[in-house]
């Protein structure tokens, strides 16, 4: 009989739960999806899988509704069911990333701490809530970042150049909501120089393969919204080495088992410094990324390395690939000066609904700075392919950028250096 995969929640997009059902299809697996009735009617259900109805979220509902039926694979492909996904694998006995380890790689302080205390980061970062925020910044030397414990997607993220910028970070926070979810739990870290990049990998039993390097474009301060990407990172040939060396300390320091994995790191005076981590590929058409730019289809190297044990080859890259995303500001309508891209031949894809609004203006106290109305995915090849495909992702992001009325001049970055979320 084949190996059943018990995919624990919903991700936030239709296309990644799409991608990873047809992967373990294609690997002669069994793909089970288990979310609330509500949420699992809320979506496009791909076919060939099997879908589990739970009344909530919590390991005794999702036990409960498995029955006498116990899965071979218990997985996450979102970031906000991986500590759930591995308490559920330990109830069932199953190997895998401990919860305990899961458990410290969402929370970005303990993250942080662990790999302290294993010598793998210089950045010095302290602990808060929302209503200590004001005490810890009269604490410290400004300037600093203050993000949220536990979250994605640099919502709740603020650059804190004198105490004041703090009242402006408040205005993305119900107070009340957070504090009941946890979400009011802040993180004060010292600002990291360099160049920002991202990694795909995929971790087998603890052994690293690194599957591209991207570099990122955001907003930079003060909220270093991520408005595109490019793959191959421009940073490649000097830095795969060195980040693969890193990556595979920081997996061992924090006990990581097999997966996936997102890290996004700064390069800097010739050393990698993390951001964060996450045990699952990156959002933001990462996954596609891949496989334009690399031919890699990454759900079906992860469910490779879940159902057999095997570690990838490593890939090469047939081109340059990126994605830029269309958006909105909070409170304001959606409006784009210009879609003359300079340079049109690249242009892979487009797709946008200008009148498209906002799915939540919160999540668990934390109100979402932006939204996403569509995006435009390139691909270039040739010795300029990487610059083409560059310029035209700077050219969303700068038209993205000039709408936000909190950034100043001064601190908007020419590409993606000096940047730190």
């Amino acid at each position: 009989m084949s190996a059943s995969i018990l995919i624990v929640g919903l991700p936030w997009s239709q296309d990644e739960l799409t991608l990873a059902v047809e992967a373990v299809r294609a690997l002669g697996g069994r793909p089970v999806v288990a979310d609330t009735e509500r949420a699992l009617g809320a979506i496009r259900r791909p076919e060939g899988c099997a879908y589990l109805p739970v009344a909530e979220l919590s390991v005794s509902a999702v036990l409960a509704a498995c029955g006498d039926t116990r899965p071979d694979h218990v997985v996450s492909i979102t970031e906000l069911t991986t500590v759930l996904a591995a308490r559920v694998r330990e109830a069932f006995a199953l190997p895998g990333t401990s919860a305990e380890t899961e458990a410290a790689v969402t929370d970005k302080f303990r993250t942080r701490s662990l790999l302290r205390a294993a010598g793998l980061t210089a950045v010095d970062c302290r602990e808060t809530s929302l209503r200590d925020l004001p005490a810890v910044l009269a604490s410290v030397d400004l300037p600093v970042v203050v993000k949220p414990v536990a979250f994605t997607g640099s919502h709740g993220v603020r650059h804190i150049a004198v105490p004041s910028d703090a009242d402006a970070l408040r205005d993305f926070y119900d107070a009340d909501a957070a504090a009941e979810s946890g979400r009011d739990r802040l993180i004060v870290e010292s600002v990291i120089p360099g160049d920002e990049i991202s990694a795909e990998a995929v971790c087998v039993n603890g052994e690293v393969r690194i599957l591209g390097l991207t570099d990122k474009f955001n907003t930079g301060v003060p909220h270093y919204y991520e408005v595109g990407h490019v793959m191959p990172s421009g940073h490649t040939a000097r830095w795969l080495d060195p980040v693969r060396a890193y990556l595979q300390d920081v997996v061992s320091a924090l006990k990581i088992r097999t997966s996936a994995l997102h890290a996004e790191l700064m390069l800097h005076d010739g050393r990698v410094e993390l951001v964060e981590l996450h045990t699952r590929f990156g959002g933001g058409s990462i996954v596609q990324l891949l496989a334009e730019a690399y031919g890699v289809r990454a759900y079906d190297v992860y469910f490779t390395a879940l159902l057999r044990g095997e570690l990838p080859d490593v890939p090469h890259a047939t081109g340059t690939a990126g994605v830029a995303f269309f958006g909105g500001w909070a409170g304001a309508p959606f409006r784009w000066h210009s879609y003359d891209f300079p340079c049109a031949d690249a242009v892979l894809a487009l797709s946008l609904d200008a009148r498209a609004q906002p799915k939540a203006r919160q999540h668990e106290g934390i109100r979402l700075g932006y939204w996403r109305t569509g995006r435009a995915v390139f691909r270039a090849s040739g010795a300029d392919g990487y610059a083409r495909v560059a310029a035209n992702v700077a050219f969303v992001r700068d038209q993205f950028q000039r709408l936000d009325p909190a950034a100043r001049p001064q601190d908007r970055p020419s590409h993606h250096e000096g940047t730190h979320r």
